[in-house]
């Protein structure tokens, strides 16, 4: 509590105690009073500690040494003295400090540079270099950070003092080329050797290497992946050809399948070897499209169809596999316990975190990113959240939202406006004082649902997917990304259309929101088992398939399935009739075509009457109205038997044609997706 002038006269003017004396600190010009008067050493507490210090580093041995040090006058904090030092040290430290503004590496440490300066005056050195040196082995965790700054700068200026050129040297030091960095990996890597290019032993290979680094100037941990791809490929051409591979001239398919062939060897699991292979495929096109490989044949070059690294594990899903996806009680779950999290220090940020990603479907990068301003309302003054698509470079994006990811949002709004991270323009700001002006990191996010998962009570019953079947599950693999998976899915369960879910997914492409549809071969098979008896023809008379002669002479068209053989030969895009399936004796639709026969009767009508209207001969009206009729025949026998049904099985075929209408999507994304309507601005 802050107390204003007249507070303090007043307490002073009726209190009983009397303040403690002020007896100067020993130190010369030193502020601050010495804190233990019973000691020979009248110091203040700072002064003790860094004497303390120093006496521990064996710096200071005697009371006369350390009466020396203190003499010395107290510069300002701000304050560094270099007349002492000699020219070249003044260049360097001078040098060295401008090097670290320039690179943004936070405030300057003034008391290690000042202790630099004392050490190097004290024994006359030649150089920071020299000083840190014969001072590092006595300083510091702070105080070697410092030095591995200095040393970097310091080394890298006197190589390009010396004439040195990546271009042309062997040795190639990634620092000094400035190659990006990830935030987790962004410290000095001066003491890590350069890259020994004699190791690839083939110029015209070394060359490209080289092309490809300073041309793309990659990622740190790209470079270092990428040489070793290079000098393993260099090891596989000098074991392959007769020449050690430095005629490229000679260079065919054959070696290059067996530098691959050595590279699925060296990283045999998929994770690693998707980004292995990825790079080798940059290096080449890289060398390829340049001048330095004008003498490397085409034929000398990554094949798709014949290079593949290791197959993945879940490339071949099994009958039962879900994917991704949670279930639906398990999401309930966690989302009904966020306020069982236990207490620490960042719990009220990281419930409404996992809130926003349960119930949005995001990705975490897009969560943690959210600026403080994110929730708006709409014309109808429903909630809407805008976030930014980082992956495809699209900002501002706008999502409909629940009302109770609203409310999770405003309470932390409300809660932060105490806090030390109230005026941050990120709706959850990095909670580290030196990140202050950053979001939060993926990390914290992760650590957060992990933290929730060991929290809630455990689930009661058997757990069950988005379609009631029991499965084996357990929270301990869960990722934050597996949420959107379980948006997406509830979303298709829920009927919503492909290209309505593209747009809530924010995808550019239909083809990549499919990929979130999952639905088991034998779901799938029981589907089709189910609504096989339930075949219609043309005239609305229930003729019915047996399930192996559904599968063998039928295949989908737009509104049903079609049996003439002609058409099932080509795949259903052979129709002799142009798809005017409702006049066709080969036509044969079920239950799971209503919606789409429905819609199409919808755009029969409305082309009826445009014809109509625009005075069409009688014949063109009568196509029209004739497939209506046809149409509403079906559409109504189907209505009839399926209410004359049981409610179980009623709802048992409801469910199966819901299970055939999205396979149907995933096999065939891009082709009679159903339309939406929306509301115009």
């Amino acid at each position: 509590m802050s107390k204003t002038q007249a507070d303090v006269r007043d307490w002073l003017n009726f209190t009983t105690s009397t303040p403690k004396a002020f007896v100067p600190c020993v130190a010369a010009g030193c502020p601050i009073s010495a804190d233990n008067p019973r000691v020979d050493l009248l110091l203040c507490w700072n002064h003790r500690y860094q004497l303390a210090a120093r006496r521990s580093r064996g710096e200071i041995l005697d009371e006369q040494s350390a009466l020396r040090w203190l003499s010395d006058h107290v510069d300002p904090p701000f304050m560094l003295r270099i007349g002492r030092l000699n020219p070249r040290m003044q260049t360097e430290v001078k040098y060295v400090i401008q090097a670290h503004l320039d690179l943004a590496r936070g405030p300057v440490q003034v008391r290690t540079y000042r202790d630099l300066i004392n050490k190097g005056a004290q024994w006359k050195s030649v150089s920071l270099l020299a000083t840190i040196e014969k001072a590092v082995g006595s300083v510091n965790k702070n105080s070697r950070s410092v030095y591995r700054f200095i040393r970097e700068v310091l080394v890298r200026e006197e190589r390009r003092y010396k004439g040195y050129d990546p271009h042309h040297e062997n040795l190639i030091y990634l620092n000094d080329l400035n190659l990006r960095t990830t935030a987790s990996v962004r410290r000095e890597m001066f003491e890590k050797p350069p890259l020994d290019l004699s190791r690839i032993t083939q110029r015209w290979l070394r060359d490209g290497y080289r092309n490809w680094l300073l041309t793309i100037l990659p990622r740190r941990g790209d470079a270092l992946t990428g040489y070793r791809i290079s000098v393993l490929a260099s090891e596989v051409l000098g074991g392959q050809c007769s020449d050690q591979g430095h005629d490229p001239r000679l260079l065919g398919p054959s070696h290059m399948s067996a530098i691959i062939n050595a590279m699925n060897r060296q990283w045999p699991n998929y994770g690693g070897a998707k980004g292995v292979f990825r790079l080798w495929r940059h290096i080449l096109e890289t060398g390829h499209r340049s001048s330095v490989w004008d003498h490397v044949p085409r034929a000398f070059s990554y094949n798709p169809r014949l290079h593949k690294p290791p197959t993945h594990s879940r490339t071949y899903r099994g009958d039962n596999d879900q994917g991704r996806a949670l279930p639906v009680a398990a999401v309930a779950h966690l989302r009904n316990n966020l306020q069982d999290l236990a207490p620490y220090p960042n719990r009220d940020m990281a419930i409404a975190m996992l809130a926003v990603l349960i119930d949005t479907g995001r990705r975490p990068n897009e969560v943690v990113s959210l600026h403080r301003g994110c929730l708006q309302r709409d014309r109808h003054g429903d909630w809407i959240l805008v976030y930014d698509n980082h992956k495809a470079g699209r900002l501002n994006r706008r999502l409909p939202i629940q009302e109770e990811t609203a409310d999770a949002i405003t309470s932390w709004l409300d809660s932060r406006m105490n806090g030390p991270v109230a005026e941050s323009q990120w709706l959850f700001p990095s909670p580290m004082p030196a990140r202050s002006d950053k979001f939060a990191s993926y990390g914290l996010l992760y650590g957060a649902l992990r933290r929730l998962i060991h929290d809630v009570p455990t689930m009661e019953g058997p757990i069950k997917d988005l379609h009631g079947v029991p499965v084996d599950f357990g929270f301990g693999g869960i990722r934050p990304h597996d949420f959107r998976h379980s948006y997406a899915q509830r979303h298709v369960d829920n009927g919503t259309a492909p290209d309505e879910l593209r747009d809530l997914l924010d995808h550019e492409d239909v083809r990549t929101t499919m990929g979130y549809y999952q639905v088991n071969d034998s779901r799938k098979r029981a589907a089709a088992n189910l609504l096989a008896p339930l075949t219609y023809d043309r005239n609305g008379d229930k003729i019915g398939l047996s399930p192996g002669r559904r599968g063998l002479a039928s295949i989908a068209v737009p509104y049903g399935g079609c049996t003439e053989p002609s058409n099932v030969k080509a795949g259903g895009n052979a129709c002799p009739i142009r798809f005017q399936c409702s006049g066709c004796t080969f036509y044969r639709p079920d239950p799971s075509y209503l919606p789409d026969i429905e819609r199409h009767l919808v755009e029969l009508k409305t082309n009826a009457a445009q014809a109509r209207r625009l005075n069409a001969p009688p014949y063109a009206i009568a196509n029209f109205d004739g497939q209506v009729e046809d149409f509403k025949q079906i559409v109504d026998r189907m209505r009839t038997d399926l209410a004359l049904l049981p409610e179980p099985d009623r709802q048992a075929i409801t469910e199966a044609a819901t299970i055939l209408r999205t396979s149907r999507l995933i096999a065939r994304p891009g082709q009679h997706l159903p339309l939406t309507v929306k509301d115009r601005p």
